[in-house]
Parts: C-alpha cells; sequence; structure tokens
C-alpha cells in the first residue's frame, strides 16, 4: 500500500505483477497493514482510519483522542499504538481495535513512531531526543506494560513515519540515518620529485 500524493491511496501486489488498485480517492498515509490483511490503518489529516480492501465500505474513524499519527497494528489484530498529542507533547498510546475498548499510555517523557515486535511482546519507540526505546506488553487481558528503556540514540537524516523499522524478532533496526559530510582528505602534490629519487640513488 502507498500514497500518490495528491491522488489517494493504492495498493499493488508486492511482486511487481497486477495492476494498481485505488482505495481511496483524497489524500491519506497508509501506516499499517492488519494482520489477515483486510484492513489498512491510514492517517489522513492527523486522524486514524481503518479502510476495508474489499467491499468499497467507508473507512472506519479510530477515535483516538488528539491529533494522532504514526500508528502500527499489534501482530494479534487487536490493538492499535499510535502517537498523539492530547497530553500537549508527543506520547505513545496502546487503544483496542473496535470493538473492543480500553486504552493505555505507554511512553514517559515523550515517544513517537511505535513499532511492533512480531510476537507483540515488545513495543519500540522514539523520544523527543532520538533515542530508540523499547517496552515489554502483555496483552493476556488488556494491555500490561513495563518500564521504557533506552537501546540506543539515533543519528537519523529526518524524523517521519518511516524512519526506522524492526526485523521480526527485534535484534536488528533499519534506520535511516542522517548522512555524514565528511572532508575529503587534503592532496599533497609532490613537484620535481624525480630529482629526490636520483639524489637518493647516489652511490648504488
Amino acid at each position: 500500500a502507498y500514497a500518490l500524493l495528491p491522488r489517494g491511496i493504492f495498493v499493488k501486489d508486492a511482486n511487481g505483477t497486477g495492476a494498481e488498485q485505488e482505495l481511496l480517492d483524497s489524500p491519506g498515509i497508509p501506516l499499517s497493514w492488519s494482520p489477515d490483511g483486510r484492513q489498512i490503518l491510514f492517517e489522513q489529516q492527523n486522524k486514524l482510519f481503518l479502510f476495508p480492501v474489499e467491499g468499497g465500505k467507508a473507512p472506519i474513524p479510530l477515535g483516538a483522542a488528539g491529533d494522532t499519527v504514526a500508528a502500527a497494528i499489534s501482530p494479534d489484530g487487536k490493538y492499535f499504538a499510535f502517537t498523539s498529542r492530547e497530553s500537549g507533547r508527543e506520547e505513545v498510546y496502546i487503544q483496542a481495535m473496535p470493538p473492543g475498548t480500553g486504552k493505555w499510555q505507554i511512553s514517559i517523557n515523550s515517544g513517537a513512531y511505535p513499532r511492533w515486535r512480531k510476537d507483540g511482546k515488545e513495543l519500540f519507540f522514539l523520544t523527543y531526543d532520538l533515542k530508540l526505546m523499547a517496552v515489554d506488553i502483555q496483552a493476556a487481558q488488556g494491555i500490561a506494560a513495563g518500564v521504557p528503556h533506552e537501546l540506543f540514540p539515533m543519528e537519523t537524516a529526518s524524523v517521519g513515519t518511516k524512519v526506522y523499522d524492526v526485523s521480526s524478532d527485534g535484534r536488528q533496526f533499519l534506520v535511516l540515518s542522517a548522512r555524514q559530510n565528511k572532508e575529503d582528505a587534503p592532496i599533497t602534490v609532490v613537484l620535481n620529485w624525480w630529482a629526490g629519487l636520483t639524489n637518493s640513488g647516489e652511490g648504488k
């Protein structure tokens, strides 16, 4: 799924075959597939919606409070993690997918751009000062979150929805890193270098 601004949201087979299919004919940013592939979570004007891929149904508003961006559906499809500014600064929350109820704040001192580990037992996010954090998640009955802990600082090229991603086991990260502008090493030009060879070779 991808956005073609300002046209809308489109889908196409990942192997490049098949026709491009238009899902939404107004600007929006696709963020996450549901595990069964039947719905896409997308953001439009800082609001979150679920879009049924089949059936031509209207988008379903998720009702998350505040300006919401950078969301991801949990691997079991029962919850979604998202960034909200409802407290006055960006924090990461987890909320039950409809028709479920319940919402839990996950980050403590700012957070954005959540990513799930494939088994749903760990959530990753970025702080305002670009530290990548991890937090243990238990979802037996509602959400029980551990204390977020820092993994490493990120030197990212920009802050955005797709600035990083995580492998299924949570051990490797793909990061859009800042380009390092290194100065070229100085060039030394030696003139009349053959004279030096001649002098050093005397007596040999």
